[in-house]
């Protein structure tokens, strides 16, 4: 069973500095350590595989977003909608952050100031990169009375 998951530091719009960790990584729980039996862990103790799924700073970057505009907190990952892009059938990708009710900030990197809007971003994925992806199915079953 494979997840995505975020791994990100504290750095970025709102925390007064530029991003620098903002990645997403495709862990799988196949062969992945029992811990429940485990008194404490260390970073030095894998129990899980992982592999970089997708650089957020350097893909937000790369769209010309600047490392001290990409938000300090990326808190939701979610699937939507598969669509059609030049005949091939894309997985989206809806990453945001939420802007803990700061509709503006003021700091040394915006000393004029700057909407903090809550920000989503969304991805087109390969179908090869998740050569398992089975899309939950949410549709709503009628309450029988």
């Amino acid at each position: 069973m494979s997840f995505l998951v975020d791994e990100r530091d504290g750095k970025g719009l709102g925390d007064d500095s530029d991003a620098i960790t903002k990645k997403i990584f495709k862990i799988d729980l196949n062969g992945a350590t029992d811990v429940s039996q485990i008194a404490s862990l260390d970073a030095s103790s894998p129990v899980v595989s992982k592999t970089l799924f997708l650089d957020l700073v350097t893909a937000l970057n790369t769209a010309g977003i600047s490392a001290a505009n990409v938000p300090a907190k990326i808190e939701a990952l979610a699937f939507g909608p598969d669509m059609e892009i030049n005949g091939v059938t894309k997985h989206t990708l809806y990453i945001a952050n939420d802007n803990d009710f700061l509709p503006n900030l003021t700091d040394t990197l915006h000393p004029n100031g700057v909407a903090n809007p809550n920000q989503f971003y969304v991805f087109a994925i390969d179908t090869a990169d998740l050569p398992n992806y089975d899309a939950q199915d949410l549709a709503v079953n009628p309450r029988k009375n």
